[in-house]
């Protein structure tokens, strides 16, 4: 796992979560990176079977927030699991969104269960974001005026 402390306590329940479940073992912690190091940090995102983005909902900041991670887990194959904050609930259908234990449970399971998954969630990525790219919107806008 690549993650940072934020200005909550979501990061010390991750922690708990992952005690708790017994897997520290298979978890790394990573603390934030410097954009300009993020590259050398790509084979480490491919070989993850799972990347979170754990942000408190409760936090406006946080809930507002573009996590650019997503993509980067996403173009590596990685399965994703995130709190249902705002930006991620517009992408629904590529991360897994948990908001509580249970659900985070429930999704980390799912992704054991999908250990092949990485090509198909990375055509899934690369399709939705052949659909939204800047020449495929200004068609849409041309169609509309």
């Amino acid at each position: 796992m690549v993650c940072g402390r934020l200005q909550t306590t979501y990061v010390e329940n991750t922690m708990n979560w992952i005690k708790d479940e017994g897997i520290e073992y298979i978890t790394d912690w990573i603390s934030f990176v410097e954009h300009e190091k993020v590259p050398e940090y790509v084979a480490a995102i491919a070989a993850m079977n799972v990347s979170i983005i754990p942000f408190d909902v409760k936090n406006p900041t946080a809930y507002y927030v573009v996590p650019n991670n997503l993509w980067g887990y996403l173009s590596q194959g990685a399965n994703v699991v995130s709190t249902p904050i705002l930006e991620e609930m517009a992408y629904r259908r590529l991360p897994s969104i948990a908001g509580s234990k249970d659900e985070y449970v429930a999704a980390l399971k799912k992704a054991k269960r999908e250990k092949n998954a990485g090509k198909r969630i990375q055509n899934d990525a690369m399709t939705y974001l052949r659909r939204r790219t800047w020449s495929v919107g200004a068609k849409k806008i041309r169609k509309r005026i």
